[in-house]
């Protein structure tokens, strides 16, 4: 009976040992322009189309760019070189983490475009080509630390004055 008494007694201390714990840990996050990010991005300083806005921010802008106010009709832009992107590109994504990481890269529209298409190419540092995204779709892939990838883009301006291929390029792991 003595037994019986003391393994009811462990069984109760046992599942109520705490219910609450409170720790305090020291971080470091620093909020930094896109140059200076994990997943660094940065414009060819050549580029007129992409450049960095007062916050630190990669911006693509065909409307102000030159003075204009957007890409002609039935015309093709390409910003960059398809045949020696890692000298002259759009933008480049680095990776500045200590570890390989999947960048799943994307494009989606604003708005609609019937004739007109944006296409931005992915090409690592040998020249290779290793992806393409459109408006709908996107790419993945394998970025070891420390390595770069180099962006062409390709605009398709239709023969539709109402196209708009304004929209949202989207990074992440």
């Amino acid at each position: 009976m003595i037994a019986a008494g003391l393994v009811l007694s462990m069984g109760v201390v046992t599942s109520s040992a705490f219910t609450t714990v409170t720790m305090d840990r020291d971080a470091n996050i620093d909020v930094v322009s896109d140059g200076s990010g994990i997943i660094a991005m940065q414009a060819d300083p050549d580029s007129r189309v992409v450049n960095g806005t007062d916050t630190g921010a990669l911006r693509i802008d065909f409307d102000h760019a030159n003075k204009g106010v957007g890409v002609n009709v039935n015309s093709t832009y390409t910003v960059g070189s398809t045949s020696s992107p890692t000298s002259t590109y759009a933008f480049n994504l680095t990776n500045r983490n200590t570890a390989a990481l999947d960048l799943t890269m994307g494009y989606t529209l604003d708005n609609t475009a019937v004739g007109s298409n944006v296409r931005f190419r992915l090409y690592d540092s040998t020249g290779t080509e290793v992806g393409t995204v459109e408006p709908g779709s996107q790419t993945v892939q394998t970025v070891t630390a420390g390595e770069t990838l180099y962006v062409v883009i390709e605009v398709t301006g239709g023969a539709d004055t109402a196209d708009d291929l304004s929209g949202t390029l989207t990074v992440s792991v």
